[in-house]
């Protein structure tokens, strides 16, 4: 009968603490650019998922009578960094959500009850059918790896827990529970009297009784004695010695140890003593050792893998020991909806790997946990149909995979008109492969833009393939400029792959590959002409072909999170690129770097610090240029105030809470910042007259929820360019409102 002990353990961190956005796509020219960037926003995607906690509840099950162990549990892939449909700044991060904490959960009284049923009716077949072991017996029968400490059966449950959870992991395993004894229920009566029978009912006939003779009429032959018979004498089992004395051990079926650790494990045993004599162990002490192996398999995760001694001739001093290593038998998925079964069960298939290591499983459950795609999971391991083997047992409860929002900032150059209006829509799991498709439409006075992405995993590593293109028509309408009617027609499509390398439910290192290409026509008074995009051909053309391969590292923890992207661009003439008798053309290579660090200094205070630098090997086109200038960037100055070749980026922000709604689950903060920037050309005929600009200032945030988030930046700028607008930009006023309904 199962022994039930409860645990409680961290399942789900959500690990979606902040929004890291920091952008790795080319620069666009201030006023004519097509929206085409990706951006560092990892942890931005994982707080889609409601801002709580999951906690673990693992019940482990000590088995009597021969079964296997059991293990339970309560979820972007790790996402890749989603790309940003404008602008090439990182977005604003959103406040970490602490770590999980695990909770101790009480048995369950009926579970209980049920065990010590199963165990009474177990102990009464046993004492009817079984006879009592002697010393030979014990010796024959093997060890089974159900018996073996350590090797339990086991349940775990996520559950969202509140942010305020106490902090407790792991409660020690205390034994097994007390017995409980029943007694099997006393026969009951009939209630229900028997009716009279009637008087004149007939008497039954009698019969004489039958005459048995006393003497046999033929006498039987007498019986003659049986000879004896040489019967050959049953195997068995050798009998078990007092003292044996040991040579070596030998170690069969392990996969991940060697015999040179066990030999450090028994080292106290095969000793020679103080007279250099071969140790003479006790059959006591061969358990011990056995014993000794499987607690060091167990306290490196291997709960289902045990020793054991089996059935042997003790010759020449040689003791073979068993391993018997756990492994699953199969993956059982429930409760999916849309969502293909084998996506789930690909990902823990990798992590599930013989032996059976509980430490792998549970990572792969939080990762599993993290997915956008699932808001629950709970997972048991139950007993296999052979010895060592498990089934694990899934059941999930998806999450909605559709999403929309809305968004209206004033973030886009004054050229084209700065007042933006967007909306996106996002299916996470369109054809049931965990496969997104997201469009986004956005427009200013002055320009619109549309564009479509599709991401599509090819790997239970959570490797994807990515598509993606775009659109733009822009036409100047900032006067007095809107005379000339300047028009850009741009597209750009982009493929490509991304795959983590190293994936834990707090760090992810990743690389990819893209190969992007990039076009634009440019019209004066209807006229093609070059200007404004530097690196155009006569015709007001660019043509851009470029390989982007790129590094992503993420590590988060329950106050910080750090991020960081590197990103190495290679322009070549594929496909008709432009090619110009000198640069800029579609010649270039750049490198690109960002980094991102958010420390939790109290409760919904933040410090974030970020950092942005390019570097190229020559003069680049607009298309690929670094800016500076605007609300993601430098603060107090009009969008992309400077644009240059190569580029440098710091800023820091402190957010501290104001005010607080429970109700409502809104935050007000304010959040002083400064921001510096640094801009140069590679062509000293084409030098920025001032390539320095700094700004102070302050913002105000306020965030409903998952699903509203406002904010208001006045940015004072310390660099004084001149500039005769009047716009809010050169004003130093920002505003952004983004509105997620569903």
């Amino acid at each position: 009968m199962p022994v039930r002990l409860l645990y409680a353990c961290l399942s789900s961190p959500s690990w979606g603490l902040l929004a890291i956005a920091l952008a790795t796509v080319p620069a666009r020219a201030a006023n004519l650019s097509p929206p085409n960037s990706l951006a560092l926003n990892e942890l931005q995607k994982r707080a889609t998922k409601p801002a709580s906690l999951a906690s673990l509840e693992l019940v482990l099950t000590a088995t009597a009578l021969g079964k296997p162990s059991k293990w339970q549990r309560g979820s972007p892939p790790l996402a890749s960094w989603p790309e940003i449909p404008e602008g090439d700044r990182p977005l604003p991060v959103t406040e970490p959500t602490p770590l999980p904490r695990p909770e101790l959960a009480p048995p369950s009284p009926a579970t209980a009850t049920e065990r010590a049923d199963q165990l009474s009716n177990t102990l009464d077949r046993l004492q009817a059918t079984t006879p009592t072991p002697t010393a030979d017996d014990l010796a024959a029968t093997p060890l089974l790896a159900e018996d073996l400490p350590g090797v339990a059966d086991a349940k775990m449950l996520v559950t969202r827990r509140s942010p305020q959870q106490p902090d407790r992991w792991f409660a020690d395993w205390q034994g097994p529970a007390p017995t409980v004894q029943t007694q099997p229920p006393a026969p009951t009566q009939s209630q229900i009297p028997a009716p009279p029978l009637p008087d004149d009912r007939p008497s039954a006939p009698e019969f004489p009784a039958p005459q048995l003779p006393t003497e046999p009429s033929d006498p039987l032959p007498d019986l003659e004695p049986t000879p004896p018979q040489n019967l050959e004498p049953t195997p068995s089992t050798p009998p078990i010695p007092d003292a044996i004395q040991v040579e070596r051990f030998e170690f069969v079926g392990t996969t991940i140890f060697s015999d040179a650790d066990f030999a450090e494990i028994i080292r106290d045993y095969i000793s020679p003593d103080a007279e250099g004599q071969e140790r003479v162990l006790s059959f006591a002490d061969l358990l011990a050792i056995r014993s000794r192996i499987t607690e060091y398999y167990t306290e490196r995760g291997y709960i289902t893998t045990g020793a054991l001694i089996p059935p042997q001739e003790f010759v020449d001093g040689v003791i073979t020991i068993q391993i018997v290593e756990g492994r699953l038998e199969e993956i059982v998925v429930n409760g999916t909806r849309r969502l293909n079964p084998d996506y789930i069960r690909s990902r823990l298939a990798i992590a599930t790997t013989p032996p059976l290591n509980i430490n792998r499983l549970r990572d792969a459950l939080q990762l599993l946990q993290l997915d956008p795609l699932i808001d629950t999971l709970v997972s048991e391991l139950a007993a296999g149909t052979e010895l060592g083997t498990n089934r694990l047992i899934v059941r999930v409860v998806e999450a909605d995979s559709f999403q929309a929002s809305g968004l209206l900032n004033n973030n886009r150059s004054p050229s084209v008109g700065s007042l933006r209006r967007g909306v996106t829509a996002t299916e996470a799991n369109l054809l049931g492969l965990g496969d997104s498709l997201s469009l986004s439409y956005g427009n200013t006075d002055g320009s619109n833009n549309f564009d479509i992405g599709y991401t599509l995993p090819f790997s239970p590593r959570n490797g994807t393939l990515r598509f993606a293109f775009g659109t733009t028509a822009s036409q100047v309408i900032e006067e007095p400029f809107d005379i000339l009617d300047i028009r850009s027609d741009s597209r750009y499509y982009e493929i490509g792959i991304r795959q983590p390398l190293s994936q834990t439910p707090a760090t992810e290192f990743a690389i990819g590959l893209n190969f992007s290409r990039q076009e634009s026509e440019t019209t004066l008074l209807g006229i093609p002409f070059p200007f404004p995009f530097t690196g155009a051909d006569d015709e007001g053309q660019v043509r851009i072909s470029a390989l982007r391969f790129y590094q992503e590292w993420t590590n988060r923890s329950e106050r910080q999170v750090l991020a960081a992207r590197s990103q190495f661009s290679l322009g070549v003439d594929w496909l008709g690129a432009t090619e110009n008798r000198t640069p800029p053309d579609s010649h270039f290579f750049s490198w690109r770097g960002q980094g991102q660090w958010v420390q939790l200094l109290a409760p919904d205070t933040l410090l974030v610090v970020r950092g942005d630098v390019q570097w190229s090997d020559r003069a680049l086109p607009s298309l690929e240029r670094f800016g500076l200038g605007g609300q993601d960037t430098i603060r107090g100055y009009r969008q992309d105030t400077l644009l240059t070749d190569n580029g440098v980026l710091a800023s820091a922000e402190l957010r501290w809470p104001v005010l607080r709604w429970s109700e409502a689950k809104a935050l007000l903060q304010i959040a002083p910042f400064v921001d510096f920037g640094l801009g140069w050309n590679n062509d000293p005929d084409n030098a920025v007259e001032t390539n320095a600009i700094t700004a102070i200032g302050l913002g105000l945030r306020w965030q409903m929820g998952n699903y509203l988030t406002v904010r208001f930046d006045w940015g004072i700028p310390l660099t004084d360019l001149n500039t005769d607008s009047s716009t809010w930009q050169e004003n130093g006023l920002y505003f952004s409102i983004n509105l997620t309904p569903f």
